[in-house]
C-alpha cells in the first residue's frame, strides 16, 4: 500500500513550495490539483465534511474513510505501484483526526510561516470561512488582522495537539527553514517519518523565503491579538 503524507497550514503559508520540494526528492503530487498545487479531490472532501467536524460534530470516521476513498482514488491516478504519495491541501491542518484515523497508512505535515506575516497575508480565505467556528462569536468583532493572527495560534496549536496523539505520524516544517536549506529539511522530515525520499533531487536555488513587508503601524493594529500571541509565536521561533 502506498504511504500518503498529508499537507496542511494556514493558507499562504507556503505549501505549495513543500509540494515543489516533496516532488522533487520523488513524491507522487497527484493527478488533479489546481494552480495552487492543492488536491482538488480533496477540497471537495473538505467542503463537504469539514463544517460539520469543526463546529463540533463527533467524527463519522466510517463516512470520512468512504469519502477518503473516492478522493484518493480520483488523486492517485497514473501513481506508480507503491509510490508514496503526498496530498496537499491547506484545509487538511484543521482536520488532522479525521484524515489519519481515517487512513491508516497515512501521515501528516504541519506547515508553519511567521505569524506576523500571515496576518497581513491578502490570503484570508480560511479565517474568513472558519474564523468564528475555531475563535467563537467574539470573532465577528475583530478586526481582520487581529482575527488572522488568533486563528494562527489557534490552528497551529490544535494541529500540535492532535500529533500528540499520533507519534511517529505527524512532522512540522516551517516554510523559513525549507527555504533556507531544503534538502536537509527533505531529509529531516523523510527520517522522521518513514519516507523513502531522494533529497539530492531537489534544487536548492528554487527556494527562496520571501518576507512580507509589514504597515509601520502593525503593532498598533495587531493590538490585545499580539500580546496574546507573543508566547505562540515565539515557541515557533518567531520573535516579536
Amino acid at each position: 500500500m502506498a504511504a500518503f503524507l498529508w499537507i496542511g497550514g494556514i493558507g499562504g503559508s507556503g505549501t505549495r513550495a513543500v509540494v515543489a520540494a516533496l516532488a522533487a526528492a520523488g513524491m507522487f503530487p497527484g493527478a488533479c490539483l489546481n494552480e495552487s498545487l492543492d488536491s482538488l479531490p480533496m477540497a471537495a472532501v473538505h467542503d463537504r465534511l469539514l463544517p460539520d467536524y469543526l463546529a463540533g460534530s463527533a467524527i463519522d470516521i466510517a463516512r470520512w474513510r468512504v469519502a477518503l476513498a473516492d478522493a484518493l482514488a480520483e488523486h492517485c491516478r497514473g501513481a506508480l505501484p507503491g509510490a508514496p504519495v503526498l496530498v496537499k491541501n491547506p484545509r487538511s491542518v484543521l482536520a488532522v483526526e479525521p484524515l489519519l484515523a481515517a487512513v491508516p497508512s497515512s501521515s501528516f505535515l504541519q506547515i508553519v510561516r511567521n505569524g506576523l506575516d500571515m496576518a497581513f497575508s491578502s490570503n484570508q480565505r480560511q479565517s474568513i470561512l472558519y474564523g468564528e467556528l475555531l475563535l467563537g462569536p467574539s470573532a465577528v468583532g475583530m478586526t481582520a488582522v487581529a482575527r488572522s493572527l488568533r486563528l494562527w495560534c489557534a490552528v497551529n496549536l490544535r494541529a500540535m495537539e492532535i500529533a500528540d496523539r499520533y507519534p511517529g505520524r505527524c512532522a512540522l516544517l516551517r516554510y523559513e527553514d525549507l527555504c533556507a536549506r531544503p534538502r536537509q529539511e527533505v531529509a529531516r522530515i523523510a527520517s522522521q517519518l518513514g519516507l523513502a525520499l531522494d533529497p539530492a533531487g531537489v534544487d536548492p536555488c528554487a527556494f527562496r523565503s520571501v518576507h512580507r513587508v509589514l504597515p509601520g503601524d502593525w503593532r498598533q493594529q495587531l493590538g490585545d491579538a499580539l500580546v496574546e500571541a507573543a508566547p505562540v509565536l515565539n515557541g515557533y521561533g518567531y520573535p516579536c
